[in-house]
């Protein structure tokens, strides 16, 4: 807040107090203009407003506060000819307090402003360029790139390189694999995290400045606010709070903050404490984004442990990935094997028919000759029986077993027997004959007639014979000889 004391220049107030001043200020004049001389010196170098509402305005008059407070009882009057320096001075001082006080702060709070919206588009910014970063590599990481793709990486690298100067990547219009690309991913982290602690340390020390100007006026309370009228009240113990404050970490002037809250009495206190406390923990929410970003890049944990939890689960992706593309090589591979065998199988058993037709082939033909000869020296029934079994075993695929073999010779036995019945004997044969010539009368040799008891046993035999063939034959049938 603004001091709101006056100097008068008008020459009768000077003429009344004159002589008082002289009197009361004998011991102090010499100390006193020392001390205007320094006020002067200091209050010239500072520039004016920062020094003049800082509570070193008290400090530098030093022994001149003896004299000021002499005439605190009315208006500060012109000094006389020995004090003509802090004339000139105090009325620039005044002037100050009265205007660069209210310009100071709402200076702070300009800055503190625009800071925080160059902060929010800073941000803004840079997760753009994080996007653009990610869709970079994402492209870099393809076998081949299309030409929408090449010249959409051709675009994301030339806004890059126009905003970071050194970024250093160059794109193979044949290929589209990029160079630099790692190497620029790391500079443009750097570089993003230098920016962004720049502007949050911009911020931490404007809210700095300005919560250490609404602590100090606190500290030294209304007299110092309103005027110097109780610049003597105690301003040694004050002057010392204040340059313990100034010289306290953040988390302690909150701490001290927040103490003057609790024993605050007036609203002025109760909300100008407040306002210092949220400040402050405004700014030592700023202090562990700079901590955070120094040490892991991020500027919080919560986005530090994001970033890592992201990481770990590309990484996890990666493996996964990695896993599947192992189990289907496997599996392919096991496919592969599987229809190698299969077909190797299959060329081996193509193989192995054909010799074995071969060899059937060449059994037959030698079975068929040999079956020719002893069927032709009366061997018609050991002819029969090889065939058959030459036919099972074939069939089969390999040597038959004695009660297959024993079941085959039975089956053909029957069968034989059936086929070849009538083969010794002409039933019609049997009939009786009567020679031609002997029926027309041409002869007289008598006629031989067979006897009728015996052509009816002959055709008892016969009949018995061939019934006991197809009896065998059908006791092999239903005893299984027709299963091979």
């Amino acid at each position: 807040m603004p001091a709101t004391g006056k100097i008068s220049l008008d020459a009768s107030d000077y003429k009344r107090t004159l002589e008082e001043v002289r009197q009361q200020t004998q011991t102090a004049a010499a100390d006193m203009s020392k001390s205007v001389q320094k006020f002067g010196n200091d209050f010239g170098k500072a520039g004016g407003a920062l020094k003049a509402i800082s509570g070193e305005i008290a400090g530098s008059f030093g022994a001149a506060g003896k004299a000021i407070s002499a005439v605190a009882s009315g208006p500060v009057a012109a000094l006389t000819a020995a004090l003509g320096v802090l004339v000139t001075i105090g009325k620039t001082v005044w002037d100050h307090l009265t205007v660069s006080a209210e310009e100071y702060e709402a200076k702070l709070h300009a800055q503190i402003d625009a800071e925080q919206k160059r902060l929010d588009k800073l941000r803004e910014v840079q997760n753009e360029e994080a996007a653009y970063m990610e869709r970079l590599v994402e492209l870099n990481q393809h076998e081949s790139l299309s030409n929408e793709e090449k010249n959409e990486a051709a675009y994301l690298i030339e806004v890059l390189s126009k905003r970071y100067k050194d970024f250093g990547v160059t794109l193979d219009e044949t290929t589209g694999k990029m160079q630099g690309l790692e190497l620029a991913e790391r500079r443009l982290n750097e570089q993003q995290k230098a920016q962004l602690m720049q502007s949050l340390e911009n911020q931490r020390k404007n809210m700095a400045l300005l919560s250490n100007k609404d602590a100090e006026d606190l500290i030294y309370g209304p007299w110092y606010q309103e005027g110097w009228d109780a610049i003597t009240w105690n301003r040694n113990k004050v002057h010392q709070t204040k340059w313990d404050y100034m010289k306290m970490s953040t988390p302690d002037k909150l701490a001290f903050a927040q103490n003057r809250l609790e024993n605050a009495t007036t609203d002025s206190e109760i909300s100008g404490w407040s306002k210092v406390a949220d400040s402050l923990q405004k700014q030592i929410d700023l202090e562990s984004q700079l901590q955070n970003l120094r040490e892991t890049g991020k500027e919080t944990e919560a986005k530090h442990a994001t970033e890592l939890k992201k990481s770990a689960q590309e990484s996890r992706k990666a493996i996964e990935e990695e896993t599947k593309a192992v189990e289907r090589f496997n599996a392919e591979r096991e496919r592969n094997a599987e229809a190698e065998e299969k077909r190797a199988e299959a060329a081996a058993r193509a193989d192995l028919e054909r010799l074995q037709r071969e060899r059937n082939a060449e059994q037959n033909e030698r079975q068929r000759y040999r079956s020719m000869a002893l069927k032709a020296t009366g061997q018609g029934r050991l002819a029969s029986n090889e065939e058959a079994i030459l036919a099972a075993t074939q069939k089969k695929g390999e040597e038959l077993t004695r009660e297959e073999y024993a079941k085959v010779l039975r089956l053909n036995n029957a069968a034989y027997d059936l086929q070849n019945i009538g083969t010794g004997v002409n039933v019609a044969d049997l009939a009786p004959r009567v020679n031609s010539l002997i029926a027309r009368g041409g002869s007289n040799a008598p006629v031989s007639m067979p006897k009728i008891e015996e052509l009816q046993s002959q055709s008892v035999n016969q009949l018995k014979r061939l019934n006991d063939a197809a009896t065998r034959l059908l006791t092999a049938i239903e005893n299984g000889g027709l299963i091979f």
